[in-house]
């Protein structure tokens, strides 16, 4: 016991003499003093220095921040959302489908005006309308100052089914190509980029669906108005007979109506077809009985015939789509010729249902394709993160290594600065030595 105390008394003595003894670069060469002492003081040089510029290593890998990027494997839309509230400004999930349809994810839909739902459109109106022989009217209902009703009211109806028709196959059209269009991207959008685009991908399919029906719509008037196209209705024409029983048409020239009741009328000029055919216009009258040109039933003010059908039609109001009391004057002067056809129910609008267009012309109803209102259902980002599918997705956090990862790479850095101070080391004390040699040399040969 008191021998294994002597010597614990002993090793601090014995280490200290290890230390002050230490010679990590002994040479078997001629052992002096000198060379002995010079070893021991690049011992203490290389241990010194690998000391310093480990604990200088050691400190900047545990301080120094970096960027470090995470990856999550096939994250759920939970895990997304998650993930973007906390690393919005640098998540990346590219997609495993570049390209998704809009029907995938986005449904936009219309309501048209009820007139294009409504009697006035039905095969057995229009039908009904159609099977009246214009020669069938008096000859007094038709002046060049008034018309009767009868002679354009197939006209009026097949125009607005037509046009109704029109609008609804437009917007089908435009919906399918829509929904078939892809929409391409590489990586998840975040939510609010993803519904920024596509509420501007609405609008741009709106407006152009709208530029392409108007565009169809004006070719169409463009078409009636520059042909010079004389028309069923004897609006822009005058057939007559001269004496020589040859047949001549002649241009119609219209009244303008200034004033008008049961007793009287006072024009306020003339105008012609030829010259003046989207200004001219025939007031409109509703006959039941009567047998002169003034005992007419109601004046159609709403309703203008012009010289072409199609210009009338665009320059006349719809508020009477609304009112019972012209569909059944109309269907009572109908009556009077066409005896074997019993009477329809045809409904006049509903006044309940709202409509954004008020009393204004039926050009401005057209031009605005009918269209209530477009329904652009809530964009489902959810239906959009499922069909683009990511693989990944990947963050940057930006933070100090772990302890162990500074452990590991510390260890490294020690292995690789003993290695490089065990060459740099004695090759610089070895220079330093050697001009210290050269100088004591240099003194003690002066000296002599």
């Amino acid at each position: 016991m008191r021998v294994f105390l002597n010597r614990l008394r002993l090793l601090p003595n014995y280490i200290r003499q290890r230390i002050i003894n230490l010679n990590l670069f002994e040479r078997k060469t001629p052992r002096t003093v000198t060379i002995i002492f010079r070893e021991q003081l690049l011992t203490r040089i290389f241990i010194l220095l690998l000391t310093i510029l480990s604990v200088a290593a050691g400190f900047y890998t545990f301080l120094v921040v970096q960027n470090q990027v995470v990856t999550i494997s096939q994250p759920s839309l939970v895990d997304y959302q998650q993930l973007y509230n906390n690393y919005s400004d640098t998540l990346q999930c590219p997609c495993s489908r570049l390209s998704v349809p809009y029907g995938t994810f986005l449904n936009v839909t219309f309501v048209l005006h009820q007139v294009c739902t409504s009697d006035f459109v039905l095969p057995i109106w229009l039908n009904y309308l159609a099977s009246f022989d214009p020669i069938l009217v008096p000859s007094w209902t038709v002046t060049r100052m008034v018309r009767d009703f009868r002679t354009t009211g197939a006209s009026y109806f097949q125009l607005l089914a037509t046009f109704c028709s029109l609008a609804k196959s437009n917007i089908e059209d435009a919906q399918r190509i829509f929904t078939n269009t892809q929409f391409i991207n590489a990586h998840v959008l975040a939510s609010p980029l993803f519904n920024q685009q596509i509420q501007a991908m609405i609008e741009s399919y709106i407006s152009n669906t709208q530029d392409n029906f108007k565009r169809t719509f004006e070719w169409i008037d463009i078409a009636f108005i520059t042909n010079f196209l004389l028309t069923g209705a004897n609006t822009n024409f005058v057939v007559a007979v001269t004496e020589n029983d040859t047949l001549i048409v002649k241009d119609l020239i219209f009244e303008r109506i200034d004033q008008l009741n049961h007793n009287s009328y006072a024009n306020d000029g003339v105008c012609a077809c030829p010259t003046e055919s989207l200004s001219c216009f025939v007031t409109n009258l509703l006959y039941i009985n009567g047998s002169s040109t003034l005992e007419f039933e109601q004046i159609f003010s709403e309703l203008s015939i012009g010289c072409i059908p199609l210009v009338g039609f665009l320059h006349s109001k719809y508020a009477w789509w609304y009112n019972e009391t012209y569909l059944k004057n109309i269907q009572a002067t109908y009556a009077i010729v066409i005896n074997s056809q019993s009477s329809l129910h045809i409904k006049s609008l509903n006044t309940s249902i709202p409509t954004r267009f008020k009393n204004s012309s039926l050009e401005y109803l057209l031009r605005e394709m009918f269209i209530e209102t477009w329904i652009r259902n809530d964009t489902h980002f959810d239906q959009f993160y499922n069909e683009c599918a990511p693989i990944s997705c990947s963050y940057t956090i930006i933070q100090r290594r772990d302890i162990i990862v500074v452990l590991f790479l510390l260890i490294s850095i020690c292995g690789g600065l003993k290695e490089v101070l065990r060459i740099l080391v004695p090759a610089f004390c070895k220079l330093i030595f050697f001009f210290m040699d050269w100088w004591k040399n240099r003194d003690t040969q002066h000296r002599k």
